[in-house]
């Protein structure tokens, strides 16, 4: 068991509240308990299973009676726990693969058509696609694109790891008649996914934590 250790939290913080004329609303305060003003790296280097904390509050700490608040019958606070922790990895030849069910309107004398593929990467990992349309006994009856699957690049991301800019792209891919005929007899479509962070990205982003409590 390891105690947080944090310059302010034994003598009490002050905590936001609405104003007599904001009667009804609520305001909030925001702590932030970081490596500079106390132990927390100890503590979650620690591997804990659990993060139990208890508070209490006082009115009028100071005893300062020319301060005038309210209190409701449904007054309450509500606590929020969000626990930050940078990241550092890099993967390789991950890969994803699901079936969907595919229903394809019938349309006939079709000689040509593009599938415009439109898509957006809002995390930090390139993402190799490619997806098989397969006819009702599993049977692969043609491929998406025709040829290597297509990279779609990962998000850009700043100094700190965190995502600042999507990747979007658009594809157009031609299809030719039988190519649309073997689509359109196609009952599931296989979608297989090679994931990997770019060379260039040491860093993904933070794990987050949240929790809430209530208490009136």
């Amino acid at each position: 068991k390891i105690e947080l250790d944090h310059t302010g939290l034994e003598n009490g913080l002050p905590i936001n509240y609405p104003e007599l004329t904001a009667v009804g609303s609520s305001a909030r305060t925001i702590i932030e308990i970081n490596k500079e003003n106390s132990n927390i790296a100890d503590l979650l280097s620690s591997k804990p299973s659990g993060i139990s904390y208890d508070l209490s509050a006082r009115l009028h700490p100071e005893g300062d009676t020319s301060k005038v608040g309210l209190v409701l019958d449904d007054s309450g606070f509500d606590l929020g726990l969000r626990v930050e922790v940078p990241l550092d990895i890099q993967l390789s030849e991950i890969e994803l693969e699901q079936d969907l069910g595919l229903e394809l309107t019938s349309m006939e004398q079709v000689e040509s058509a593009d599938l415009i593929l439109i898509t957006e990467n809002g995390f930090p990992l390139d993402l190799v696609l490619q997806a098989y349309f397969l006819d009702e006994q599993g049977a692969v009856q043609d491929s998406l694109f025709d040829g290597p699957a297509q990279l779609l690049s990962a998000a850009s991301v700043d100094q700190n790891g965190r995502v600042s800019e999507s990747s979007s792209s658009t594809l157009d891919i031609a299809l030719t008649a039988e190519r649309w005929y073997r689509l359109q007899n196609s009952a599931e479509i296989r979608i297989k996914a090679e994931i990997a962070t770019p060379i260039r990205v040491q860093y993904l982003s933070n794990f987050t934590m949240i929790t809430i409590s209530r208490s009136n």
